[in-house]
């Protein structure tokens, strides 16, 4: 976003919500927010994209997903900051 760019801001944005199986999410949750319009630019793009519901013995599912969305040069990945399982 502008602002953040402007305030020289890096960082991320985690969000978790849920994809229901029509392909649609609902209950956005932030997580983790940044200032500048960071946050509402996460959310913007988590909802822009079309996402693929999870599948459970080949029948279509509500799924649980977590995302980190990064800006600036200094944004790190999802597993740097929160941690990996090492698969």
């Amino acid at each position: 976003p502008e602002t953040a760019q402007k305030l020289n801001l890096k960082g991320t944005v985690l969000i978790a919500f849920v994809i229901e199986p029509s392909g649609q999410i609902s209950n956005i949750e932030v997580r983790k927010a940044m200032n500048g319009g960071c946050t509402q630019e996460a959310i913007r793009l988590v909802k822009d994209v079309t996402w693929i519901p999870g599948q459970n013995e080949g029948v279509v599912v509500r799924t649980q997903m977590i995302t980190s969305i990064g800006f600036g040069v200094g944004s790190q990945a999802f597993y740097e900051n929160y941690g990996s399982t090492g698969n």
